[in-house]
């Protein structure tokens, strides 16, 4: 990713790399601290809050697909057949 200096201020064009950051800042509202963690080498156990065994990485979970027909009666809907 690059970054484009205004032309208008500089004049010409200057480019500079994004640094993506390393280090991610984490808050607990239960006892009320922050802590970072460093991302590089994230492994298995740094999915937990350094003060207790909390684990603050949660699962994603896939979405479902649903087809629904919505009505608002279903005898209005299906045709009688008896008459």
């Amino acid at each position: 990713k690059k970054c484009y200096e205004c032309t208008i201020r500089n004049g010409e064009w200057e480019t500079y790399p994004l640094l993506q950051p390393s280090r991610v800042l984490f808050a607990f509202k239960k006892y009320k601290q922050c802590f970072s963690k460093d991302t590089r080498g994230w492994g298995e156990g740094d999915g937990y809050f350094p003060h207790c065994d909390n684990h603050f990485v949660i699962e994603a979970k896939a979405p479902w697909a649903l087809v629904a027909v919505e009505g608002a009666d279903v005898r209005r809907t299906v045709k009688d057949e008896r008459a």
